[in-house]
């Protein structure tokens, strides 16, 4: 999964850098509009972006030293992950700026705007108390750092939920009810409704399996958390292949459909 972010992330932070240099070709005049306007909407999102393809590179580096041939002990690497948990903490929280002044502005699709400061918001202040909890670990509170882990891979995945299902609700702004609830867009929008509802439905049924000791139970939800999750934008790409949209498919975060193998592993080891 986190060879998949890193590719996405790398995507969308190329396109961006491609903008800034597209700055640099116009006439003064010009130059000093699209600067502030620059400044003002994509510079946030540049330094989110960058700060989460760093926290993507730390998170494999980290893969690497635990299970690699180093096998390294957690207290070696638990920095290198705290700060990749804090690095993906601040990418949601610099969409908030922007989305925020777009709201303000009464620019439309409003619930898509909205769809990301919800998102940062249910994700970020999770992801910074885990990268703090994993910074300041021992042996004799791993309970602790688990916990938290927990909460926030719950608001990791109400974030996902908001931010999909949203985008499918801020069509009735643009082209009304009758458009998403007809055609092929009307099973676009309930893949998205069901399947990242189950995701988050084995999530929190996961989680409170492991606050109960419940290990095994624990497992097996959150494979199946994975594989729904993962199963979502599966669905979504064939959906916007089978509709003519696959150049739109870069717009979503599909990066999780790794979770799919994720999922099918837990399971097969945990029936083996």
């Amino acid at each position: 999964m986190v060879c998949s972010a890193l590719a996405y992330d790398f995507y969308w932070l190329r396109s961006m850098v491609q903008m800034v240099l597209g700055i640099l070709y116009v006439s003064p005049q010009d130059l000093f509009l699209r600067s502030t306007v620059w400044l003002t909407y994509y510079l946030p999102i540049l330094t989110g972006e960058t700060l989460r393809l760093v926290g993507f590179f730390l998170a494999l580096f980290s893969a690497y030293l635990l299970w690699g041939s180093a096998h390294a002990p957690f207290s070696e690497v638990k920095k290198h992950i705290a700060l990749a948990l804090v690095f993906e903490g601040v990418y949601f929280l610099t969409l908030v700026p922007t989305n925020v002044l777009r709201i303000a502005e009464g620019r439309s699709p409003m619930l898509l705007f909205l769809a990301f400061v919800l998102q940062a918001t249910a994700a970020s202040p999770l992801l910074f108390v885990l990268g703090f909890r994993v910074w300041r670990s021992r042996e004799d509170n791993w309970m602790s750092m688990l916990k938290w882990a927990c909460f926030a891979s719950v608001g990791y995945v109400v974030g996902v939920w908001v931010n999909n299902v949203f985008r499918w609700l801020s069509m009735v702004e643009t082209v009304g009810l009758a458009f998403v609830l007809s055609g092929a867009t009307f099973w676009g929008f309930l893949n998205s409704v069901v399947t990242l509802s189950a995701s988050l439905a084995f999530t929190v049924a996961g989680v409170h399996a492991f606050l109960l000791g419940k290990l095994k139970r624990s497992k097996r939800l959150v494979a199946l958390a994975l594989l729904s999750l993962g199963l979502h934008f599966a669905l979504y790409i064939a959906y916007s292949a089978a509709v003519g949209a696959l150049k739109w498919v870069p717009l979503v975060e599909v990066w999780p459909v790794t979770a799919v193998g994720l999922g099918a592993s837990l399971l097969a080891e945990d029936k083996g």
